[in-house]
């Protein structure tokens, strides 16, 4: 039996980011009143597409990043506990970036349909400045 419902996981980054690559960031730890933990501030660079690698912190409720450890980071946002015993999906698709000014809704209605037939329940899509049209076939499918 097929599941009909499909879970999207979006990530839109900013244009003039997206050549970012190995420059030094900081996480930063924050308990549950939104604090920072002293001590808890964690070296790491960036990968390429704007991945941060950091390490979980027992008791942190919130994460944020910055450039240096001085510096005043911004607005920590909170963390969702994503381990569990079971797996909740037994197939997910990474979706390649979308980006560009040319339309691309019909390419990403038929990849998320074809792949639905197989039984794919999750995508894990990286947008770029991508249409207005096009994001609207995405808005539409994670309602």
């Amino acid at each position: 039996m097929l599941l009909k419902q499909i879970c999207f996981i979006t990530s839109t980054h900013n244009l003039c980011h997206l050549s970012v690559f190995s420059e030094k960031v900081y996480c930063r730890y924050y308990n549950c009143l939104r604090e920072e933990i002293s001590n808890s501030s964690y070296q790491s660079i960036f990968f390429p597409m704007n991945v941060i690698r950091c390490p979980r912190r027992i008791g942190v409720k919130y994460m944020s990043i910055s450039f240096n450890p001085e510096e005043i980071s911004q607005e920590p946002i909170p963390l969702i506990y994503r381990v569990f015993d079971a797996p909740i999906h037994e197939v997910s698709v990474c979706v390649g970036p979308i980006y560009g000014s040319e339309s691309k809704w019909l390419e990403v209605a038929e990849f998320i349909e074809h792949y639905k037939l197989i039984g794919v329940r999750y995508f894990y899509f990286t947008v770029f400045n991508m249409n207005e049209y096009s994001r609207k076939i995405i808005d539409e499918y994670l309602r």
